[in-house]
Parts: C-alpha cells; sequence; structure tokens
C-alpha cells in the first residue's frame, strides 16, 4: 500500500505496524501464565488467544527508526521465557532509596539508557493516538491528546527535544502477574491525566498537562536529574483490575480457565 506515512509525512510503501509490538505478543504465547495466548479486554467481553492489531501506518524507514531508537533495546530487556533480563541488573544494583514497597535507582548510576526507555514509551503513546486502531470489539482506540501529538512525532524524528509538559515514569515490576501481562495505551485515573501501558514487566506511565504535581514530575527518567528508574510489586492493580473485568464483562472460557488460580471474589 502506497500513502502517506503517519511519522515521516511522506508518500511511501506502508509497513503493517502493530499497535504492541510483535515481540510482546510472542512472549505472552510462550508463557502460558493467564492464558494460551495475548488476552484482548474492552468494556464488553474479554477474549483469549486473539490476533494482533495491525494497521498500514509508517514506511519501512520509520519502522526501522522505531526499533533502533529504543524497541529493541527495551524489549530485549524485558520479561520473556523465564528471564527478565533489566531486573536482573538491578538486583545487583544499590538504589538511591528503598520504601517498603518500592525501589529507586538512578538510571545513569546502573547503566539503564533511560533515553532508549523514553523513545520507546513515547513511540507506543504516540501511535496509540496517531491512528484510530480497530480493536476486537469492532470500536476503535482513538486516544487525544491535542497538541502533544505533533509534539511527540517531531521527538520520534529527532527533530525537538523531549516534549514539554510531558513526564514519563518507569517501573520494574518485580511480580509474576506483571511480568507475564501486558496492555496497551489506557488513561488511568488520577487527579491529573495519566496514560499507562505494561510490557511483559516494564510499567510506563505517562503524564500529561500543567496540572502534573512537582512530585510526581520529579519521578521523570528523563528530565528528572536523577533520572530514576523504579522497582515495585504492581500485583495489586493487576488483580483489581482483573477483578473488575470479571464482574463486568463476558469472559470466554480460556480466559476464566486462565484467571481461576486467583481469588477473584473478593474485591481488594
Amino acid at each position: 500500500m502506497v500513502s502517506t506515512c503517519r511519522l515521516c509525512l511522506e508518500k511511501r510503501v506502508l509497513q503493517n505496524s502493530h499497535l504492541i509490538p510483535a515481540a510482546v505478543s510472542q512472549a505472552l504465547r510462550g508463557s502460558g501464565y493467564l492464558s494460551p495466548g495475548p488476552v484482548a479486554t474492552t468494556k464488553k467481553v474479554v477474549i483469549a488467544g486473539v490476533r494482533d492489531i495491525k494497521a498500514p501506518l509508517l514506511c519501512r524507514e520509520c519502522e526501522q527508526r522505531f526499533s533502533r531508537n529504543g524497541e529493541n533495546w527495551v524489549l530485549k530487556r524485558m520479561c520473556r521465557d523465564g528471564h527478565f533480563p533489566l531486573f536482573d541488573r538491578l538486583k545487583l544494583a544499590i538504589p538511591t532509596c528503598q520504601e517498603e514497597n518500592q525501589l529507586t535507582f538512578s538510571g545513569p548510576a546502573v547503566g539503564v539508557l533511560t533515553e532508549k526507555l523514553a523513545y520507546f514509551a513515547i513511540s507506543m503513546l504516540w501511535r496509540s493516538v496517531a491512528y484510530p486502531w480497530k480493536a476486537h470489539d469492532g470500536g476503535t482506540t482513538k486516544i487525544d491528546i491535542g497538541p502533544l501529538e505533533e509534539e511527540c512525532r517531531k521527538y520520534l524524528l529527532g527533530q525537538i527535544e523531549f516534549p514539554q509538559n510531558l513526564w514519563l515514569v518507569v517501573i520494574v515490576c518485580s511480580d509474576q502477574l506483571s511480568q507475564h501481562s501486558a496492555h496497551g495505551l489506557a488513561e488511568m485515573e488520577t487527579p491529573f491525566t495519566m496514560y499507562s501501558f505494561l510490557m511483559c514487566g516494564l510499567f510506563f506511565g505517562v503524564m500529561v498537562g500543567p496540572d502534573v504535581p512537582q512530585e510526581e514530575r520529579n519521578k521523570c527518567c528523563v528530565t528528572s536529574p536523577l533520572r530514576p528508574i523504579y522497582v515495585e510489586d504492581r500485583s495489586m492493580p493487576g488483580l483489581n483490575a482483573i477483578h473488575r473485568l470479571y464482574q463486568t464483562a463476558r469472559l470466554t472460557k480460556k480466559v476464566r480457565e486462565g484467571m481461576a488460580r486467583f481469588d477473584l471474589a473478593n474485591p481488594r
């Protein structure tokens, strides 16, 4: 298909781009943790073993740009086949701060390329908002972030620095549920605007807009001097989300069988 690439805006042959990287889907198919494959969730139904969401979005050059500048580095360090390279690295490092359920590390101090994490996160944010992806229930996943969409596009092309009014928090998940789960961009219930996505143990929270408190801005792995990376058990948010789905959406048989190991009768 020859059309305009959404990133470089040149008329070129377009690739069949993935909403969620193919490597993530492959990792989930091999985990066997919750289901025999990726699980699609909508407001109406939860389905196991679904196909990847794809669309003609980018030219080959821009696909390679995404891979080279962030995606390859990040996906090699997520949890896959029983190994979690980024988590293993942080286990050997000394945290700058230790709280009850969270460890804080300085990205540069432990050799983590936070610029790769940032590029990958913004590429995920941008691809989610730049195209009305068709969901498994027939609806679309279009999200509107206003002028920030164009800023993100220019950042991904290397034309500007990290977008203003945007902050990124990265959490390496220590729990098994998060390490064997993934979900695309979704808006979180916070006093300010925040979107998140999870990729096999790597949680990304993107905070946008002038209402983000300074305390939250200081957690950004790009603009904060510490460039922090966090380690945290995020099983509780995952279990709560599963419980809500169990109560409100129709689950297919395979999904119910995969969830049977958790006590979903009691909300947390």
